[in-house]
């Protein structure tokens, strides 16, 4: 999508025109007090220690936005090491860097290593010629053969 062009919010859906900001003139206004929030709530020494659960129910900011903070680089979890946010693919694990946890990374890799073997094998039967669509393939060229 071009810059200058007409959108929908995505957190009001209010139209707005889409400029360097993702959010209308209104939802940038509060996000930018809930950060303010957040991070006067976290840089009190008593709520360094505090978990992304309790700031977020301490300030009433979800714990959605408050990840979009640190990936955007806005609160620092090297300053605020208990700010870890929950892993997106099983929601369970907390990390402090990227998308998935350590444990659905190795899931993750594990089934790429299996498709990749899948892969092989096939092409290892295609180059045997032990495969049905290998077999289908020498029917048809026995039958061009033949009507030469």
């Amino acid at each position: 999508m071009s810059l200058n062009a007409l959108d929908n919010c995505p957190r009001c859906g209010k139209l707005f025109v889409r400029g360097a900001r993702s959010v209308c003139p209104d939802c940038y206004r509060e996000v930018e007090e809930e950060f303010k929030r957040v991070y006067e709530y976290v840089r009190k020494s008593e709520n360094r220690q505090r978990n992304i659960y309790e700031v977020s129910e301490a300030t009433n900011v979800t714990v959605k936005q408050i990840t979009e903070f640190i990936r955007a680089g806005r609160l620092s979890t090297a300053d605020f090491p208990h700010l870890a946010y929950p892993c997106e693919s099983c929601g369970e694990n907390l990390i402090t860097e990227g998308r998935i946890c350590e444990s659905c990374r190795q899931k993750l890799s594990a089934e790429i290593r299996k498709s990749f073997a899948e892969v092989e094998e096939e092409e290892r039967r295609r180059r045997n010629g032990t495969g049905f669509y290998l077999l289908e393939e020498k029917l048809k060229t026995l039958e061009s053969k033949k009507k030469k």
